[in-house]
């Protein structure tokens, strides 16, 4: 049996080992490097990181405007290149799900559907403020610098955050100052018309006053008046008490005067009537015709007289009957200024 030999290099043994030799010296720096790559600053490459936003906020309505802080606040940080130094892009919850699997967004910020309510309840009551909230979710990839994306994605989003929130505020302080505003400007027109009513007011009461005295002076003026009306209507009662009588009186002269002329009348046509039957008898007699033409003259006259007469018969006739009516009224007239004196006396009387 021959004895074991030693193992025979070959041509390519010494390249082979000096490749080993170097490998296994530059493995430690190799090793090294990662692991100085693993724990340097993971934030100063965030510009080569895209991070998804996903707006799920639901607007509110303040002070009768639309506040959706959500797209504002979304629209901030797409159009800020320097929030974080991150590629921002809007996505829905799907789709950023999807990149987070895959990678292809480094980070997630999603922006709940009560970010706007309880961003604007600051400007309630201090009970119903809500802290308004946003949600961070990083991809599994990224898990060497999770911690590190995370800060940073969120004190980006913070800074934006604060910006729109005092953004809002202010506004909502400057809507104050507005109300206020106008409130003490109605105000002030308030009490200018107040103002304005009071002199109003006090002239109404000078006016007021004047007429009183108007009336005052008015009152004295009617009850001297009421008092020689009285006095009037006394002498004008005295005097009528006695017109009844006297009236009957002229009413029963007036009919025997009457009667006189319907007599006188009567007489009157009757010698007119004998009289015209002499004339013709005279002017039927022969001789001379100047007897008959003054005969005839005479008749004329007497026709005339007996025409007056019937006239006056007339018109005494209606005298009566006037006196006869004023007799019937006179005591109604009597009694009416009795009545009359009567309350003038209770009206002077007071």
């Amino acid at each position: 049996m021959s004895a074991p030999r030693a193992f025979a290099g070959t041509a390519g043994a010494p390249r082979f080992r000096a490749l080993a030799i170097v490998g296994l010296l530059l493995l430690p720096v190799a090793v090294g490097g990662l692991l100085a790559w693993s724990l340097a600053d993971p934030t100063g490459r965030l510009d080569r990181v895209t991070a998804a936003i996903v707006n799920d906020d639901a607007p509110v309505d303040v002070n009768g405007q639309t506040v959706p802080l959500g797209r504002q606040f979304a629209a901030g940080l797409l159009a800020d290149d320097d929030s974080g130094d991150f590629d921002w892009v809007l996505t829905n919850d799907d789709e950023a799900a999807a990149g987070l699997a895959t990678g292809r967004y480094a980070a997630v910020l999603t922006i709940p559907s009560s970010f706007s309510a309880d961003a604007t309840s600051l400007g309630g009551d201090a009970a119903d403020v809500v802290q308004a909230s946003l949600a961070v979710t990083t991809t599994p990839a990224s898990a060497l610098f999770d911690p590190s994306l995370t800060a940073a994605v969120t004190s980006a989003a913070t800074a934006e955050l604060n910006q729109q929130l005092i953004a809002q505020y202010l506004t909502n302080v400057y809507q104050g100052f507005n109300t206020i505003g106008e409130q003490i400007g109605q105000a002030a027109s308030g009490a200018s018309a107040l103002a304005d009513g009071a002199d109003s007011l006090a002239d109404g009461a000078r006016s007021l006053a004047d007429g009183a005295n108007d009336l005052a002076d008015g009152l004295g003026s009617l009850d001297a008046g009421a008092g020689s009306l009285a006095n009037g209507l006394d002498q004008l009662d005295d005097a009528v008490q006695a017109l009844p009588g006297r009236t009957a009186e002229l009413a029963a002269g007036a009919g025997e005067v009457a009667a006189g002329a319907d007599a006188l009348a009567g007489g009157v046509a009757e010698a007119t009537t004998q009289f015209a039957a002499v004339v013709a008898q005279v002017c039927a007699l022969p001789g001379p015709g100047d007897l008959c033409t003054r005969a005839t003259a005479a008749l004329a006259q007497l026709q005339a007289a007996n025409a007056d007469v019937g006239a006056l018969a007339a018109g005494a006739n209606g005298v009566a009957a006037g006196n006869g009516e004023l007799a019937a009224a006179v005591p109604g007239l009597v009694e009416g200024v009795d009545a009359a004196d009567a309350g003038a006396g209770e009206v002077a009387a007071g």
